[in-house]
């Protein structure tokens, strides 16, 4: 009995363990989602409170909890009752999930944290800040060369450029019509964040922007049709780099696996 209550013990303080560092994460989480919303406006996220966008409230501890006040508010403002962009839920679980697979490893736990910030600034005003671009290069390309010191250095090193040329490629002869400059600038950090899984990630995150833009025009096609306002065509491109990045990265998702298997 008293071996399995040691047993109970050690489990507890693991499950309790996996729950602070998921919490911290989700904290952190809301952080960025403070960092990328006051980016490039001159308010520092350090100071200032929250504010409803609408109302103008401050927001209170209990407005701030990650995720549950979300959950208890239904989405709405205590105040005025307008909606919540589930954009802060989201980022914040998000978060939580990177905090847990790397916690151990903080280098790249930063570098994820900016790029984060990244997607969600791109997503929101569909540019990718070169000062938010270097930052995480810098990140990745340290990683890259801390990971490959024993040896495959120069092609860890490669990865960066080859990432990012096709993207530079597609700006310069569309003169800037089919991708932004920045993403192939963030190219260069995701070559030297996934190193040999870039190109499942490059094939996945075109795969995933085909499918939402299809989905876009779909519903484009719908709202005319009822005579509604249609939404915009542009369509930012470094959240489907994230997803797909974040997809291979963690969980291995491999196109290219998907694809021998098809034709063999």
């Amino acid at each position: 009995m008293g071996i399995l209550k040691c047993y109970v013990i050690i489990f507890s303080m693991i499950y309790l363990w996996y729950f602070f560092i998921l919490a911290i994460g989700a904290v952190v989480g809301s952080f960025l989602n403070v960092v990328a919303l006051r980016y490039g406006t001159g308010k520092s996220p350090l100071t200032g409170r929250s504010l409803c966008p609408v109302c103008g409230r401050k927001l209170s501890i209990v407005d701030l909890v990650p995720v549950l006040s979300f959950v208890f508010l239904r989405g709405k403002c205590g105040n005025c009752r307008a909606k919540i962009s589930w954009q802060y839920p989201l980022v914040e679980i998000l978060t939580a999930i990177v905090f847990l697979f790397l916690f151990r490893s903080p280098l790249a736990l930063v570098a994820w944290c900016f790029l984060i910030i990244i997607m969600i600034y791109d997503w929101r005003h569909k540019i990718i800040p070169d000062g938010l671009a270097l930052i995480f290069g810098v990140l990745t390309f340290l990683m890259a060369i801390l990971n490959n010191l024993g040896g495959n250095l120069f092609p860890a090193l490669l990865w960066g450029p080859l990432f990012a040329a096709p993207f530079f490629l597609l700006w310069y002869f569309s003169k800037g019509k089919w991708v932004g400059l920045g993403d192939a600038k963030l190219g260069l950090g995701l070559g030297w964040l996934l190193g040999g899984k870039s190109l499942d990630a490059f094939i996945l995150a075109f795969w995933l922007g085909a499918a939402i833009s299809l989905l876009i025009v779909g519903w484009q096609h719908w709202q005319k049709n009822q005579g509604g306002l249609t939404m915009k065509s542009e369509v930012p491109f470094a959240p489907f780099l994230f997803a797909a990045t974040f997809l291979v990265y963690f969980f291995h998702i491999s196109p290219i696996k998907f694809i021998n298997f098809l034709f063999h």
